[in-house]
This record gives structure tokens, sequence and C-alpha cells, in this order.
């Protein structure tokens, strides 16, 4: 018996607890594709939502990251900061060049279960970064506005980054923003493939 393929829909603040154009669309693909299991990888801002929705039988797997809440650190993860934090410093000075960098090496670079919010702001060059930004675009207002305001968007994609994705052949993200950045975290951890086509996987 040939092994079912497996697709990790990847989904912010829709399916299975939010009712809607999407979530409709999410439900009927899924069940109009019986032969093909499907894993849901929900980005929502708060736990423990209702789910709206009855999950087909070829929904095998359900993993929810919560926004609101910060993951439990576990030290030592990560060996090499030094070089992780001078590859997010080089990044940030390509995005000021209006250039696009390629992120693979920082990903890679963070192990699963390592959560950037401590070191970001306690590390000499996360704090450096902050500052530096701050006085560059935003010297008419006050420090802390800025910090917090940082602070809390970055946090969140810190969550997204370190969550470890549920194993799947296919990763698919129905939005942008968050769920797009957790596929294309789930691609370059997991290996796997990540594509507008989310029927057939990576051919070696």
């Amino acid at each position: 018996m040939d092994k079912r393929l497996r697709v990790c829909l990847v989904l912010e603040g829709s399916y299975p607890f939010v009712t809607g154009g999407v979530s409709s669309w999410v439900q009927q693909l899924i069940q109009g594709i019986p032969e093909v299991d499907f894993i849901l990888y929900t980005i929502s801002p708060k736990k423990d939502q209702e789910v709206q929705y009855k999950l087909p039988e070829n929904v095998t797997g359900h993993t929810d990251v919560v926004l609101s809440e910060r993951a439990r650190i576990t030290k030592g993860l990560c060996p090499d900061k030094k070089r992780l934090f001078n590859e997010i410093l080089n990044i940030h000075k390509l995005f000021e060049l209006g250039n696009i960098p390629n992120i693979d090496s920082i990903i890679k670079g963070m192990p699963r279960g390592y959560y950037l919010y401590r070191d970001a702001v306690a590390r000499p060059e996360g704090w450096e970064l902050i500052t530096e930004t701050n006085q560059k675009h935003n010297p008419i207002y006050p420090f802390s506005d800025y910090f917090w305001a940082w602070k809390s968007a970055h946090d969140m994609m810190f969550t997204i980054i370190g969550s470890k994705p549920p194993e799947a052949d296919v990763y698919h993200a129905v939005s942008t923003g968050y769920a797009g950045l957790a596929a294309l975290t789930a691609k370059i951890k997991e290996e796997r493939y990540v594509d507008k086509n989310i029927f057939f996987p990576k051919q070696a």
C-alpha cells in the first residue's frame, strides 16, 4: 500500500476557528481530496478557541501556535549566538539598502525550541540594533514607545520561528503574514517542499 501524502495547511486567524470565505474554501478542499491526509498548523491570537467546523476524517493532526503567549525558553540550545546575531545585523543592513536577503542560514541557525525573546534585547548586538534603528527611523518619539512596539512585533516572529511545525510532506500557507513565515520556517528546518501547487512533493 502506497504511503498517503501528508499536506500541512498553515492557517492564520481562520479555519477551523473562524467562519468565512477562506475557511469554507479550506473545508471544501479537504473534503474534496479524501485520498490526501491534511494536518492543520494554525496561528491564533489566543488559546482554547472553539472549533467552528466538523473536521473531515482525513484531518489527521492539528498544532496550534498562540502568538500572544511566549514559549518556554530552553537554555543552551544555540551554541554560536555571536555568529547568529552578526547574520541578523547583516540582514537588517540589506533591508535598509532595499535588497532582499536570504534568511535560510538564520532560520537554520535557530534550533527548534530556541526563542530570541531575551537574547534579542539582552545581547549587545541586539541592543545596539534597536537603539541605532530608533535613532535612524524614529528620533522624535520616545525610545520606550519604539522599544515596546519593536519587541511586541518581534516576539511574535520569534514564537513562529522557534516553534516546531508538524511533520508533513508538503507545507502550504493559505495566507501570507505569520502563516507565510511559518511555512518558510518549516521548509528550511524540515527540508520539505513549499509551493503554491500543494499536491506534488519535491522531487529529488
